[in-house]
């Protein structure tokens, strides 16, 4: 991954990044540029006439599993978003390195994923999904090196996937009606009671709307833009502690209408402010803040406890059981598509037992 600075006395910038050629990996640098746009483009420039060898091992003469995974991660850095860079960065540093860094490729096999794969499962301190999730990106730098290092093929697709014998999970958690007034009447900071009156009336991730600028707000025609999300992950090592980025998928962005009161709400707050953000000013609310404002709020008004993402899931619940169609509901949360809808919230949808058996009746 690349990382940019700027010299302090001669302003100019420069961009360091790992390479691998004959002799092994090391550091490259590229400098002498009066903006970061034209050190990006060098960069990027550099990485498109960049040939990648086959081989890079100078003591046997084989590429092991961490050049593989630098290579992997100068692709991703022209290929895919930072959030994504940063999470497969994450895992394999975390998860993978310590134990296959310097090996050889071909000596990664069926029975040292197996021993690896073993060991990964017997964690009770991770989710079962997450455990699938670091298997996939492991797996995915194989894949990498089979593709462009003509390395053996991933010895992952003759193994599968631990089951999950965990307890099973938990009834999903919604507030009623009653149950958000009286949370809501609880709660002493204005910028936090919009905010999780937002939420609730949306549908909206948590990030999407911590990332709402007002900008993102028209008043006349009571709609907020969402085509960002706020995410936690640091993805420089100096600036602050979270990143605006593009929503997770493409179905994400999407423009949802308001009630006139939730408008009244967030106009009112945007005259308050000097900054672009809706919830915060220059920058988005703290989560930390945010958090001990809904945890309070909950002790205050003794209402069963819920988490945060909880409110999207008790709108959903709101409008299904209002008669919204799956339909609208998928569009309005920003789902790809309704088959992910039903997969969530079939269980909470009205029974229409009664009108079927009213239809039937007068057909017969």
């Amino acid at each position: 991954m690349a990382s940019y600075e700027q010299n302090k006395s001669s302003k100019l910038w420069s961009v360091r990044f790992r390479i691998i050629d004959e002799t092994g990996e090391h550091n490259k640098r590229l400098s002498g540029f009066r903006r970061k746009a034209d050190a990006e483009f060098a960069y990027r420039e550099f990485m498109n006439g960049y040939v990648k060898p086959v081989r890079a091992n100078k003591k046997d003469d084989e590429i092991t599993f961490g050049q593989i995974f630098e290579a992997y991660q100068s692709y991703l850095s022209l290929n895919a978003k930072e959030s994504t860079q940063y999470s497969l960065t994450q895992i394999i540093q975390s998860y993978v390195l310590p134990k296959f860094k310097n090996t050889p490729i071909s000596k990664i096999d069926k029975a040292s994923l197996e021993a690896w794969q073993k060991e990964l499962w017997s964690r009770t301190d991770l989710k079962h999904s997450y455990k699938k999730n670091i298997r996939g990106r492991f797996n995915s730098v194989l894949l990498y090196g089979n593709k462009e290092f003509d390395t053996p093929p991933s010895p992952f697709k003759k193994m599968s996937v631990p089951k999950n014998f965990a307890i099973q999970k938990e009834e999903m958690q919604i507030w009623t009606t009653e149950e958000f007034q009286q949370f809501y009447s609880c709660i002493t900071r204005n910028d936090c009671k919009v905010y999780f009156r937002t939420l609730y009336l949306t549908g909206m991730r948590k990030g999407e709307a911590l990332a709402l600028t007002v900008n993102d707000f028209d008043y006349a025609s009571k709609t907020l833009k969402v085509i960002k999300t706020k995410t936690k992950k640091r993805l420089e090592k100096s600036g602050p502690g979270y990143r605006i980025t593009s929503p997770k998928t493409l179905s994400s962005n999407r423009t949802v209408r308001i009630p006139d009161s939730l408008a009244d709400d967030i106009q009112a707050l945007i005259q308050e402010k000097s900054g672009p953000y809706i919830f915060g000013n220059e920058n988005p609310l703290p989560e930390s803040t945010i958090d001990r404002s809904f945890i309070r709020a909950i002790e205050k008004s003794g209402v069963k406890r819920i988490r945060i993402h909880d409110l999207r899931h008790s709108h959903a619940s709101l409008l299904l059981s209002n008669g919204v169609s799956i339909v609208a509901v998928a569009k309005r949360l920003g789902h790809s598509n309704i088959t992910q809808t039903l997969n969530t919230y079939a269980h909470i949808m009205p029974k229409d037992d009664e009108l079927v058996l009213t239809i039937l009746d007068k057909c017969t």
